[in-house]
């Protein structure tokens, strides 16, 4: 599965590989799912553009991640937006995760810094309805230790996956569900862990997501 400035491609052995994992782990990995070039490029574009520090809580507003978050206007987050919104995709990521039906996606880009206060502590990414499966693609151009992805149970805490890019362009997808939680444990040396998550929904209709980024109002 790649994605390029040409478009989406996809091979039946990429698709059947990651159903196999998918279905032992709640997660696929998709290797070099971004074209290498792009992938570059927009992690060196990101680095211009300016963050702010951000706090995520929980339903009962309890803090459980905090980070620098790039703007919703970013040239590099409406590119990824514009990449992304893409149904033969969405057609894939159907067939590998078996979920319901996805109309759009939509995502942001932050930054975690090798400090102890930025964070993203369990939670399960259920506070809006539409989420069907997560997402997150690397865009750290240097290397980091920490910033690992972790899935687990809630009813027993069995871990599932643990998951951590080395490279700009390697991305993951993640079931949304209330049996499962994850976090991302913290960036404890090197550079900056940089990253563009988000979720494949119900809704916004991709056109909407897509006309938002020309200027249209935001139906995220």
């Amino acid at each position: 599965m790649h994605i390029s400035r040409f478009g989406f491609t996809a091979d039946r052995a990429a698709i059947s590989r990651a159903c196999d994992e998918f279905s032992r782990t709640q997660c696929a990995v998709l290797s070099d799912f971004l074209d290498p070039a792009l992938a570059w490029r927009l992690a060196g574009d990101i680095d211009s553009e300016e963050s702010a520090p951000v706090t995520h809580e929980l339903r009962d507003e309890s803090e459980f991640g905090r980070d620098l978050s790039f703007s919703e206007k970013s040239a590099v987050v409406h590119a990824l937006h514009l990449l992304l919104n893409n149904p033969d995709l969405f057609a894939a990521i159907h067939e590998i995760t078996g979920c319901e039906s996805i109309h759009g996606f939509v995502g942001r880009a932050y930054r975690n810094l090798p400090l102890p206060e930025y964070h993203l502590d369990w939670h399960d990414d259920m506070d809006d309805s539409r989420r069907i499966i997560g997402f997150s693609l690397n865009l750290t151009q240097g290397a980091f230790e920490g910033g690992i992805f972790r899935l687990r149970r809630k009813s027993g805490g069995e871990i599932l996956s643990e998951i951590a890019h080395h490279r700009p362009g390697s991305a993951h997808i993640f079931r949304i569900d209330p049996r499962f939680e994850h976090c991302v444990t913290p960036v404890t040396a090197g550079s900056p862990r940089t990253a563009f998550a988000g979720w494949f929904q119900s809704a916004p209709d991709f056109r909407a997501v897509i006309r938002s980024c020309f200027g249209g109002e935001s139906g995220f």
